[in-house]
C-alpha cells in the first residue's frame, strides 16, 4: 500500500486515479470506457491500492489535471478538450464531465462534502437552514443530492426540495458563504482527501460496467500486487456467473424482470451450471422455449452475449440495492445470518 513518502513521486496513473476518484463513480465509469485496456488495467491498479489521499495533494493534482485542460493545450484548451470528449462519448456527456471537472477544483469544501456517506451528509447538514441545505443541494452531484435528500425528515425533504425548484441563480458572493460554512464545519470533522475504500467501492462499480476481457485483465493485474485488494473489489462486484449464488426464490424474482430475449442471448455461451441453474426455476415448458430460442438465434457477437448478461445483472444489483433479493457474500461476509 502507498504511504505518506509517496506523494511527492505521483506517476502518471496514480494522478489519473485520484482524478477519477474525484469525479465521482457515474463520471468515472464514463471515462475509463474511452480508454484502451492497458491504461484501464494500470489506473485501476493505483485506485484501489491508493491508500488515503492527503487533501492537499488531491487538490494539487485537481489543480494540474483542470490547469492542463485550460492552458496546457494552449489558446482553447478547454473548448479542445470538451471537443474530445463530445467525440468519444457525446455531447451531453461530455458537458457534464467539463463541467464536474471545473466545480471540482473551484469548490473544495463541496468536493469533500460529495465525499461523504450521502445520509452521513444528511445528518452533518440537519442543523442548516433550509435555504442553506437547498443551495448546497443545488451544487453538488445530482445523484448524491438524492440520496441526502431521501435521508432527511420528510418535512425538511420537502422544504429543501421546494426552496430548490425556486432557485433561480446562485450568485459567486453566496457560494464563497457556503464553501465558507461547509469549510468550517469539515474542519471540525477532521480527515478529507480520498481513501482507500473509496477507491476499492468505484474500481468495483467501474468493472462491472467495462467488458468481461478488460475486467479480468484488471482483476488479474491486481492480484498480482495485492491479493487482499483484489478480494475486496470482488466481493463489492457481481457477475454474471455468480447466479449460482443466488436463492431458488432469488432466482425466481429476478427472472420475473428479465426481458426473455436478454435471456435467451446471455445464456447462449453460459456454462452449463447457469443455465440448469436457471431452467430448475421455471417451468419446463418455458425452459423448452428458452433452449429453443438458443438452438435457433444463429451465431451471436461475444459483445451482444455480454450486453445481454450485463442486462441480467443490472437487474440482480438493482434488486439487491432496494432489498427484494440477498445476494450471499456480498457486503458483511460469511458470517451473516439470512433469516
Amino acid at each position: 500500500m502507498n504511504d505518506s513518502r509517496d506523494w511527492g513521486h505521483l506517476g502518471g496513473a496514480r494522478k489519473a486515479a485520484i482524478v477519477l476518484l474525484s469525479m465521482g463513480k457515474d463520471t468515472a465509469t464514463q471515462v475509463v470506457k474511452n480508454l484502451k485496456d492497458s491504461e484501464v488495467e494500470k489506473i485501476a491498479v493505483e485506485m484501489a491500492c491508493l491508500g488515503q489521499v492527503p487533501p492537499e495533494v488531491q487538490d494539487n493534482v485537481l489543480r494540474e489535471f483542470t490547469g492542463a485542460m485550460g492552458a496546457g493545450a494552449g489558446a482553447g484548451g478547454v473548448a479542445r478538450a470538451t471537443a474530445f470528449l463530445e467525440s468519444t462519448m457525446g455531447r451531453q456527456k461530455a458537458s457534464e464531465i467539463v463541467a464536474r471537472i471545473k466545480r471540482l477544483n473551484a469548490s473544495g469544501a463541496l468536493r469533500k462534502l460529495e465525499q461523504m456517506d450521502p445520509a452521513m451528509a444528511a445528518e452533518f447538514l440537519s442543523d442548516e437552514h433550509p435555504q442553506t441545505i437547498a443551495l448546497i443541494m443545488a451544487q453538488v452531484e445530482a445523484d448524491f443530492a438524492a440520496t441526502a435528500l431521501s435521508a432527511m425528515p420528510q418535512d425538511v425533504r420537502a422544504d429543501v426540495a421546494m426552496r430548490i425548484a425556486r432557485l433561480e441563480g446562485i450568485s459567486p458572493d453566496t457560494t464563497k458563504e457556503i464553501e465558507g460554512i461547509l469549510s468550517a464545519q469539515l474542519a471540525d470533522l477532521g480527515g478529507g482527501g480520498v481513501t482507500a475504500t473509496d477507491g476499492v467501492k468505484v474500481l468495483a462499480d467501474i468493472l462491472n460496467s467495462t467488458e468481461r476481457d478488460t475486467e479480468k485483465e484488471v482483476l488479474e493485474a491486481l492480484e498480482a500486487k495485492d491479493d487482499s485488494v483484489a478480494s475486496q473489489v470482488r466481493k463489492l462486484m457481481f457477475i454474471f456467473d455468480d447466479i449460482l449464488l443466488l436463492e431458488d426464490r432469488s432466482i425466481q424474482r429476478v427472472l420475473r424482470e428479465v426481458d426473455t430475449k436478454d435471456l435467451s442471448v446471455a445464456l447462449k455461451a453460459a456454462d452449463e451450471e447457469v443455465k440448469q441453474k436457471i431452467f430448475k426455476n421455471v417451468s419446463e415448458r418455458a425452459a423448452a422455449m428458452i433452449q429453443e430460442e438458443i438452438d435457433y438465434m444463429g451465431p451471436k457477437r461475444l459483445s451482444e452475449v455480454e450486453a445481454a448478461q450485463q442486462a441480467v445483472v443490472e437487474v440482480i444489483r438493482n434488486l439487491e440495492e432496494s432489498g427484494d433479493i440477498i445476494v450471499p457474500g456480498r457486503g458483511g461476509g460469511g458470517d451473516d445470518i439470512i433469516v
